[in-house]
Formats: C-alpha cells, structure tokens, sequence
C-alpha cells in the first residue's frame, strides 16, 4: 500500500487509466468533429432502422431498444469532443463508418465499468 490518501493502488490506476483512454485509439479521434460525429451517428441510425420491424410489435420493447442506444453513445460523443479538432463536415467514409461501429460497442462497455 502507497503512503497517500488514494486507497487504490499505483497499478490498478494504471489499469484503469488504460481503460479511460482506449478510445483514443479509434479512428474517429483522428478526424474533425464535426465528420466523426456525422459518422458516429449515422451508424447509430442505422442501428435503430434495423430493429425498427422487429420492434413495431412491442412499444415498450422499441423505447428500451432506443433508451439503451442513447445511454451507450453518451461517452462515445463526450470522448468525440473531448479529442476531436473542431470543425468537420458530413463526410461519410467506410473506414469512418467501421469506427464507429467500434466506438459505440466501446461506450456500451464501458458504461458498467464507471457505473
């Protein structure tokens, strides 16, 4: 055990601070913004238009499948701002595309990590 007040030790820090920023690896921090966030949120979109027919029987079942996604982009966009250079446009790229599929699976992992 360290000598200060922080209870957790200097590798478990360690660890977690690895987990906080491994988002950084994405590709999606690389570019603007605006075109990350234009990417991030049409992959979303898509990921909601897919379940829509399966859904259309149950209103609950298609509000708690629209409450999980906004829950798990909610620090996919903080992490966007947070690294991304302003400016941007609606660039759409495959490459970009594929990110973001990554970076939204990485923001419903993490959510029971900091919670």
């Amino acid at each position: 055990m360290n000598n200060n007040s922080d209870p957790v030790s200097p590798e478990l820090r360690k660890v977690e601070e690895s987990i906080d920023n491994f988002y950084k690896k994405n590709g999606l921090t690389k570019v603007q913004f605006g075109t990350a966030v234009f990417n991030f949120l049409a992959y979303c979109e898509q990921e909601i238009l897919k379940d829509i027919p399966s859904l259309a029987t149950s209103l609950q079942l298609e509000g708690a499948k629209i409450s999980e996604l906004i829950n798990s982009i909610n620090y996919p966009i903080q992490w966007l701002l947070n690294t991304c250079k302003p400016g941007g446009s609606a660039l759409y790229t495959d490459k970009l595309y594929r990110n973001s599929s990554s970076m939204l699976s990485l923001g419903e992992s993490y959510i029971p990590f900091v919670c």
